[in-house]
């Protein structure tokens, strides 16, 4: 079974280069996420959410977003990211927000110009 993502409004590209960004090119994490021959998630989302318990807390909270932008079955919770991630990974988090949506000038003001 595939995983293929499930956002039609939302560009492939975006999504993987959010998801790029939001991982901090961290290929261990990008591994964990993706098949390496496809461009899909290389398990079922539930089951990736159960492996991914080994990680930190971060890092789980990380890849529940990335599966969240991927298909919405990550089941990341604000709360959580705003009193569990540091600094860095919220701002790759916000910037990773304003380049799914589009938000012209918003990115510039974030200074997020990494892309």
């Amino acid at each position: 079974m595939t995983f293929n993502s499930h956002a039609p409004s939302l560009a492939l590209s975006d999504r993987i280069q959010a998801i790029h960004y939001l991982f901090d090119s961290d290929e261990r994490l990008i591994y964990f996420l993706f098949h390496h021959k496809k461009t899909e998630l290389r398990e079922s989302p539930r089951t990736l959410l159960e492996e991914a318990r080994a990680f930190s807390h971060g890092e789980f909270l990380l890849i529940q977003v990335a599966i969240d932008i991927w298909c919405d079955q990550g089941g990341a919770k604000l709360s959580d990211l705003f009193s569990v991630l540091d600094d860095d990974n919220i701002f790759r988090l916000l910037c990773a927000i304003v380049r799914l949506r589009g938000l012209i000038g918003i990115e510039e003001a974030l200074q997020c110009c990494d892309w």
